[in-house]
């Protein structure tokens, strides 16, 4: 393998592990959903509930999701 070969190996494997291997992804969130989430929420427990509103849970609790102003976060 060339010299460049190599650091393109390298070079991938060092961004390999920069990801969080146990975060799932979820793309259907909108952004400010998971910029309003406490730390160590994991997407895969958000959810909507009939009226759109979103929610989380986490030890056992669920939590509606809110904005800066303690509103709740809803989509249609």
């Amino acid at each position: 393998m060339s010299r460049a070969g190599y650091s393109l190996a390298l070079t991938c494997l060092l961004l390999v592990g920069c990801g969080d291997r146990d975060a799932p992804l979820n793309p259907g969130l909108p952004g400010i959903v998971v910029e309003q989430l406490p730390l160590g929420v994991r997407l895969d427990t958000v959810g909507r509930d009939t009226n759109g509103c979103f929610f989380y849970s986490q030890n056992g609790a669920v939590f509606v999701v809110t904005d800066d102003f303690g509103a709740p976060i809803c989509r249609p």
